[in-house]
């Protein structure tokens, strides 16, 4: 059963850590977390035209996101001035996540039966 989070369609993440997003805009993502690259997909509908697909690589910041937010909320306790991030918005990410493996908890057993 798929997660509907706006207009995107979350499919998986499969054994290999890609993560394949459908959007309903006719897109699909392909995200690697291991290869750290990302492609997006598109139909492409002209009137009077075949319609196509086009493809684009993302360029892909490789340090740690993570180790970045931790290194950047050390430093602005050290230097006693407001984090980069602020706890309110980890908090709301934090929920959503819950939420979401909730979600899928409750999908998983209605499936299940």
């Amino acid at each position: 059963m798929p997660i509907y989070v706006s207009r995107i369609i979350l499919c998986n993440i499969d054994t290999s850590n890609v993560l394949h997003v459908f959007d309903l805009s006719l897109a699909y993502i392909s995200i690697d977390f291991s290869a750290k690259t990302a492609s997006v997909y598109r139909k492409i509908e002209e009137e009077g035209k075949i319609p196509y697909i086009t493809s684009e690589k993302l360029d892909i910041d490789p340090k740690d996101s993570l180790e970045e937010e931790i290194k950047s909320f050390l430093e602005s306790i050290i230097h006693r001035r407001k984090p980069l991030v602020p706890g309110e918005a980890g908090l709301r990410a934090l929920k959503v996540a819950l939420e979401i493996a909730n979600q899928l908890r409750i999908d998983t057993q209605r499936i299940a039966g």
